[in-house]
């Protein structure tokens, strides 16, 4: 089993993030057999990425923050919360350790510092965990 933890923009996904996120998903279903993913429960990307690994019958863990209305409530949507809400930025370094690899969806196509997302890049790269980045268009 591969456990996979998400960041993404409050934004949602592009149509471009979202195809290549549900191919790499696959991919890890094939290669594992069993994929568990984690994310943190914000509308947006969060929830896309929620839908996706409910379509692929994918187990969805989600680590809330306390700011209640960036909250998507994927518990009502058959992912499990077994954690306290807890500020964004701590919760994003508690998904971070642990998970195996991190799927990151950033708005930008370039790092920002004023980021969550790019927040949680920095930090998965600073304690050396496998991550990939999926750009919202694709590079000429």
């Amino acid at each position: 089993m591969i456990i996979v933890g998400f960041t993404g923009t409050r934004s949602g996904m592009s149509i471009f993030q979202k195809t290549n996120v549900l191919l790499a998903l696959n991919n890890l279903l094939q290669e594992r057999g069993e994929v568990r993913a984690i994310h943190g429960d914000c509308l947006g990307a969060d929830e896309d990425f929620d839908q996706l690994c409910s379509e692929l019958s994918i187990q969805r863990e989600i680590y809330p923050c306390t700011i209640e209305h960036m909250r998507a409530h994927c518990e009502t949507k058959g992912a499990t919360c077994l954690r306290e809400p807890i500020a964004p930025l701590k919760r994003n370094e508690q998904i971070v350790k642990a998970v195996d690899i991190l799927f990151a969806t950033p708005y930008t196509q370039q790092e920002e510092r004023r980021s969550g997302t790019w927040f949680t890049v920095r930090y998965a790269r600073k304690i050396s965990k496998p991550y990939e980045i999926f750009l919202p268009i694709q590079k000429a």
